[in-house]
């Protein structure tokens, strides 16, 4: 998987104005930056390598770093939602591993 500058783009929105560019820290980010900014994310999750989720239902434990994160709250209620659909994660919000299928 790997990020786009379109993506990236989307992603920053209106906010991109409040930042400096990542080619000339004098300037505020252009459209010319998103490229450079994808590029950045994409060298950045290259080697992180892939871990397991060694939990249950109602907790994500990272078969790597041992980060754990609980799935549920006390009324068995998602923690992790996307488009209305309950979730557990892609990457350990710890380690940055990616989840993988045993």
């Amino acid at each position: 998987m790997s990020v786009t500058a379109e993506q990236v783009q989307e992603l920053m929105g209106d906010h991109s104005s409040q930042y400096p560019s990542p080619t000339d820290p004098y300037v505020w980010i252009t459209e010319y930056d998103y490229q450079a900014i994808a590029d950045e994310l994409n060298a950045a999750m290259v080697g992180r390598g892939t871990c397991h989720d060694k939990g249950n239902i109602e907790r994500f434990i990272c078969s790597e770093c041992g980060c754990r994160l609980d799935l549920q709250d006390d009324d068995w209620e998602a923690t992790m939602w996307l488009d209305e659909a309950a979730m557990v994660p892609n990457y350990c919000p710890n380690c940055g591993r990616r989840v993988v299928d045993e």
